[in-house]
């Protein structure tokens, strides 16, 4: 598709609801357990078919650099998450509560 193919197509404004990144963990999942990664980096082969199932499953057209950002991100705010619960000592209960220190 050439630049101007893409300035005509539109693409719908980012939607990032909890739902909508549900379904991008899912077929980012679907992608990678078919093995479209290198080294477990996605490759481009994945984003381009995530693009149509997104759009069918949210409803929603974004492209595949919008796509990316949003799972760069979540990544990103998972590593966050980790580094923060191992270096604070908060942590889970088994009954999904939360077990921090009292100091």
């Amino acid at each position: 598709m050439s630049w101007v193919d893409l300035m005509l197509y539109q693409f719908d404004k980012a939607n990032l609801s909890d739902i909508n990144t549900y379904v991008l963990c899912v077929l980012v999942v679907e992608q990678k357990r078919s093995g479209n990664t290198t080294n477990g980096t996605m490759i481009k082969r994945g984003y381009e078919a995530i693009q149509p199932g997104y759009e069918a499953r949210a409803g929603l057209r974004h492209d595949m650099k919008q796509l990316r950002n949003r799972w760069n991100l979540l990544k990103g705010m998972y590593s966050w998450f980790k580094w923060a619960t191992n270096q604070t000592g908060i942590g889970r209960l088994p009954n999904g509560g939360i077990d921090a220190p009292l100091s």
